[in-house]
């Protein structure tokens, strides 16, 4: 079970030894967005001061357990995955991440993370893409066009789910503002005012696989659409809340 899994699952309600990794699982279990020392030392049963005895202040502690999400990542493990099939299940891991915790987007993760985490990630990336058939240079574009895209995803999903509030779906939310618009003042948003109101990952679906198809055009592939691409496309009117694969994490 991975750490990301682990934190998830476990409570920290009986008592445990105290260790740096309890205390960073137990930090990103709570979310690093907001996340107070004291609220950190009542789920943990201790009082404020003893985190300074591991981290020497709140912010190297949020950025060590940021780091520590990072570097347990649960990739795909599926060998049978054609390489685009891995690029999206790698892409819909981070965006979850990202968008649980947008500390991590918010505070320069490159600077202030660790650039060490992101290199060894990039190369488990890179090696998954290298043994499925893909030069370099392909490998290291779908790379940073799934990195690039997954930190959008996560601010629009994040975005949206402050949008949508506890009762409504997004698509319920937007149509509700909307409502109070003058009639005729916004034509042209009007008119695509479904796919505006849509989903933050049926856009960055549709992106990320446009460029799919086109490394796979150039090393003269044809990939089938995958199913998300299809149900959106059959179902421009789809809300936050229906469920179909690319939209497991909404």
């Amino acid at each position: 079970m991975s750490a990301l899994e682990t934190l998830k699952s476990n409570s920290v309600g009986r008592p445990r030894i105290l260790t740096r990794e309890l205390i960073l699982q137990t930090a990103i279990k709570l979310g690093l967005e907001n996340l107070t020392l004291k609220e950190l030392g009542t789920e943990l049963n201790v009082g404020t001061t003893t985190f300074y005895q591991y981290f020497d202040s709140r912010s190297e502690l949020i950025q060590a357990a940021a780091t520590y999400t990072l570097s347990d990542i649960p990739l795909p493990q599926n060998p049978a995955l054609e390489w685009h099939e891995y690029a999206y299940e790698f892409f819909e891991t981070i965006v979850e991440i990202l968008s649980e915790n947008i500390t991590y987007l918010q505070n320069n993760q490159h600077n202030e993370y660790g650039q060490g985490v992101l290199f060894e990630l990039a190369e488990i990336f890179l090696e998954a893409m290298a043994k499925k058939g893909l030069n370099p240079s392909q490998a290291f574009r779908v790379y940073q066009a799934v990195s690039d895209i997954s930190i959008a995803a996560a601010i629009q999903k994040w975005r949206q789910q402050g949008l949508s509030g506890n009762s409504e779906t997004i698509y319920e939310a937007v149509h509700s503002a909307f409502k109070s618009v003058e009639p005729g003042k916004l034509p042209y948003l009007e008119a695509v005012l479904e796919d505006y109101a849509s989903p933050a990952t049926k856009h960055t679906n549709r992106l990320l696989f446009t460029f799919f198809e086109s490394i796979a055009l150039e090393r003269g592939e044809t990939i089938n659409t995958p199913k998300f691409i299809v149900s959106d496309a059959n179902s421009p009117n789809t809300h936050e809340g229906d469920t179909h694969k690319g939209d497991t994490h909404e």
